[in-house]
């Protein structure tokens, strides 16, 4: 029997778009503005000028990232080349809008009460990080509403078993995957395959979907691989990588590797001169042969950071096996980070975490030193005690499917980045933040009703999805 998708009252959305106004008014007098500063310089995006002259072919040749947020600027910088900062604070504005009722929505289909999931809702969307990365020009809220949305089709799949709900999740995978070099094949497949192999007949089109989407991403991948040697989504992962490498005391090692020896993400014109020869064929394509951009920043683009990078791997996968407890320290201090506030990132507007200050001050009892840690520990839980097969909502099924995409998310996202990446943790916890949220309050309800129930559900309790 299939479960009808229960809309919510009427007045709730008008409440929340209501809650949203207001609410944004109020940061904007307290002085918070959309930062788009970084599009001039951030490592991660092309030269404006390209993005707006070059755009298909930069896109096309940019190894450093994969390609929709480039893509994405550019088509914003070519339609709107003096008022892009604009276009983007609206657009950020309403990926928040719909975040904010996607919470809503997914919490009451939930089972969650009409009033405590809109309140629950707008406890999130108020806290000080979801207001800092909201005006901030950078790929990570994007994701965090990409990821959300996901969990949302695939809830509103698991309950109704409508193909274009299962499509839309399949979408939204693609686009992640396509915007976050994280979310590598090990992601895709596993998040796409079995929908596909537990969907009822006819299945024919969620199995395109799926197989579009595994295809899409893959040639992106082999695209690399043809012209330049890997096989992924971004070339950066040895330099990403030489921040969790233990190198103290390592100096002899480190004296064969000139490269070793700078920071990483230098200039290309402070390695080696081999490293800065392109090769003829990509001689003329500026995102690979410029030294800089166009305001003279460097180029992170170039050829020959592919070596670069490649080196920096090689030599830090050499210094993490000779001091394998050094980088256990190092994975174990990134988990600090991890766990810490949101606005604590530096590249975040300093003005606008000024702006908040005496709001986050009001806000301090929701510390996700505290926050974090204990909603993963309801996850596992959760995971563990089976309670995700034993609410009250156990009939639709849906929940089961939203849960474990949601506990292997946070934790695919929190294991790999904290094994990786030492420094930005607490943003790469940003953008599964909302997927935490709505889990460890899942959690929750489970937990508490499974106690007033003083019994648990038979596995066949209920109707058949």
């Amino acid at each position: 029997m299939t479960i009808p998708d229960k809309k919510p009252a009427c007045c709730f959305p008008f409440l929340i778009a209501l809650t949203f106004l207001i609410s944004r008014l109020l940061f904007h007098a307290m002085g918070v503005r959309f930062d788009a500063s970084g599009i001039d310089w951030y490592w991660q995006y092309l030269d404006v000028e390209l993005l707006k002259t070059d755009l298909l072919r930069s896109v096309f040749y940019q190894h450093s990232q994969p390609p929709l947020f480039n893509l994405l600027l550019g088509l914003v910088l070519k339609c709107f080349p003096t008022a892009y900062a604009a276009l983007f604070a609206m657009l950020f504005k309403a990926l928040s809008l719909s975040l904010y009722y996607m919470l809503f929505r997914v919490l009451s289909l939930l089972r969650f009460k009409p009033w405590i999931a809109y309140l629950a809702a707008t406890l999130f969307m108020l806290s000080p990080g979801t207001v800092l990365y909201e005006n901030w020009l950078f790929y990570t809220w994007p994701m965090a509403v990409a990821l959300t949305f996901a969990a949302y089709q695939l809830l509103l799949y698991g309950q109704n078993r409508r193909a274009g709900n299962a499509a839309l999740y399949i979408v939204a995978i693609c686009i992640i995957c396509l915007t976050r070099s994280m979310f590598h094949l090990v992601y895709l497949v596993p998040a796409v395959v079995p929908l596909v192999l537990m969907a009822p007949p006819p299945r024919k089109w969620i199995g395109l979907a799926a197989g579009l989407s595994i295809v899409l991403v893959t040639a992106v991948f082999a695209k690399n691989l043809l012209l330049f040697g890997f096989f992924g989504s971004s070339s950066w992962m040895g330099m990403n990588l030489w921040k969790v490498v233990p190198i103290g005391g390592k100096s002899a090692q480190l004296a064969d590797s000139p490269v070793a020896q700078l920071e990483p993400f230098s200039s290309i014109t402070d390695y080696p001169d081999r490293f800065q020869r392109v090769p003829p064929s990509f001689a003329a394509i500026p995102a690979l042969a410029a030294e800089c951009r166009q305001n003279a920043k460097p180029n992170l683009n170039h050829f020959g950071y592919i070596a670069v990078s490649d080196s920096y791997r090689k030599k830090g996968v050499e210094l993490i096996r000779a001091d394998i407890w050094g980088y256990a320290g190092i994975v174990l201090n990134a988990w600090g980070i991890y766990f810490a506030p949101a606005g604590s990132y530096p590249l975040l507007a300093s003005s606008n975490i000024d702006a908040l200050r005496p709001y986050t001050r009001i806000t301090a009892f929701a510390d996700p030193r505290w926050l974090v840690p204990s909603g993963l520990i309801l996850m596992v839980l959760c995971f563990k005690g089976g309670i995700a097969r034993q609410s009250p909502s156990y009939p639709s099924g849906g929940q089961r499917l939203f849960f474990i995409f949601c506990f292997s998310t946070v934790l695919y996202a929190a294991i790999l980045g904290n094994l990786l990446e030492h420094g930005e943790n607490m943003r790469f916890r940003v953008q599964t933040d909302p997927l935490l949220y709505l889990a460890a309050l899942y959690s929750i309800h489970g937990i508490l009703w499974n106690r007033g129930s003083g019994n648990r559900l038979p596995e066949n309790h209920g109707e058949k999805v």
